[in-house]
């Protein structure tokens, strides 16, 4: 990741070769991300008590993605889009005290990216970008006193990316490109629903997603 960012940015400073209007104006595409998110949980009572991480499963998405893409003085391009999820991945499972699925629900985002032309058809840029993630936890305990009985969370994230990546002509006005991003999400402490009646806010999560997309778009 850290090689791939400071590849793109020593790109940036190279010379343009031509210019080019490939990537100006508003597109539409599809991508397919694949990715972790790791979830660091601080139990904050009981034997449990201190930190634990759970390991991010691997997982793909597909996301839709609308934007608009401004040349500047013939070899800047800034870019503005948004994305949407249009699957439900499975992001975390386990098994200890109880069977443990974590679903991502609903993720958009709202990110900009500057770029800077290689050549006529290629461009590099970085990407600072603004995440919504909503997370729905199950478990299904399977240890004594509530054997088979379930536990529910869903808990909105807000979080932040940083990432680069590189986009070329595929087509006539078709593009493809690869990125890859990390996202730094806030803590929460989700309302667990218990089928015996209680409500549990023991614990408190803190997300982070690793994830690299495949991008084909085209231009409206």
């Amino acid at each position: 990741m850290k090689t791939l960012i400071a590849s793109i940015f020593i790109l940036l400073m190279q010379p343009v070769y031509s210019q080019t209007s490939l990537f100006e104006g508003a597109y539409y595409g599809l991508s397919l991300v694949t990715g972790a998110t790791n979830t660091t949980a601080t139990a904050t009572s009981g034997a449990n008590e201190g930190l634990y991480d759970n390991n991010g499963k691997s997982m793909q998405a597909g996301r839709a993605e609308v934007g608009y893409g401004y040349l500047y003085q013939d070899e800047f391009i800034i870019n503005v889009k948004a994305t949407y999820d249009l699957t439900k991945p499975v992001i975390h499972t386990s098994l200890d005290t109880a069977n443990r699925k974590d679903t991502q629900q609903s993720h958009f985002s709202i990110a900009v990216e500057p770029g800077r032309l290689i050549d006529s058809k290629t461009m590099v840029f970085g990407r600072l970008g603004i995440h919504s993630n909503k997370i729905h936890y199950f478990r299904e305990f399977i240890t004594a006193p509530h054997i088979g009985g379930t536990s529910n969370a869903t808990t909105s994230y807000t979080g932040y990316g940083l990432g680069a990546g590189i986009k070329s002509e595929l087509s006539n006005h078709v593009v493809i490109g690869i990125d890859t991003e990390i996202v730094s999400y806030g803590r929460k402490n989700p309302y667990f629903v218990r089928s015996w009646g209680d409500i549990a806010t023991s614990n408190s999560y803190k997300l982070t997603s690793n994830i690299t997309s495949i991008t084909v778009s085209k231009k409206f």
